[in-house]
């Protein structure tokens, strides 16, 4: 099994350079994907690497969200559900790890481009804005305050994102998954 997803991973990636090599449309715009329930998982994923994504609920809410919102892409695994929903946009999953289904997106709609680690909030979908600490210091452990110092803050929901040990953690499994993240946005801790 892991053999065949080593080949798979190989393979797209050869096609995702090749794609590259041959350009991108200039109008292309950063993708938004609405996420079937059959592949909720890619959420939280792709929010971790800066897109909005939405959790498509039910299909009626996925009608709903598409008439609002053709340009944004369904992806499920269900041939049904494209066949109800009937969405402009869509990517059919057919992968059933993670990996593939990431490397499937990044070949599609070259997601691996323009990673924005941890920009988006990964509960609400929005845009996170740095904040300084002395703003939400109260809101953060002490040992937090002590050792970063750079922060950023959903606007939404108000949750405080900082890059501890957590995001060491994400950034490893990112590359384990060969995808390619940059060290320009390591923890910040003091020496």
């Amino acid at each position: 099994m892991l053999f065949n997803r080593t080949i798979i991973a190989c393979i797209l990636r050869a096609l995702y350079n090749e794609k590259l090599m041959n350009g991108l449309p200039n109008n292309e715009t950063r993708p938004e994907f609405l996420i079937d329930t059959m592949v909720r998982g890619l959420v939280r994923w792709l929010r971790f690497l800066g897109y909005k994504a939405w959790d498509a609920g039910t299909l009626n809410d996925a009608k709903t969200i598409i008439q609002k919102n053709p340009k944004i892409i369904l992806l499920t695994c269900s041939k049904s559900h494209l066949e109800q929903i009937q969405p402009t946009r869509y990517m059919l999953l057919l992968e059933d790890h993670l990996e593939n289904q990431l490397h499937k997106l990044n070949y599609e709609f070259g997601i691996f481009r323009d990673i924005h680690l941890l920009s988006i909030c990964s509960f609400c979908n929005i845009e996170v804005k740095s904040v300084d600490k002395s703003e939400i210091e109260k809101n953060i452990p002490e040992r937090v305050a002590e050792n970063y110092e750079i922060f950023r803050q959903c606007p939404e929901c108000k949750r405080v994102y900082w890059q501890g040990g957590h995001i060491i953690r994400l950034k490893d499994k990112l590359r384990r998954m060969n995808i390619p993240i940059s060290d320009f946005d390591s923890p910040n801790s003091k020496p």
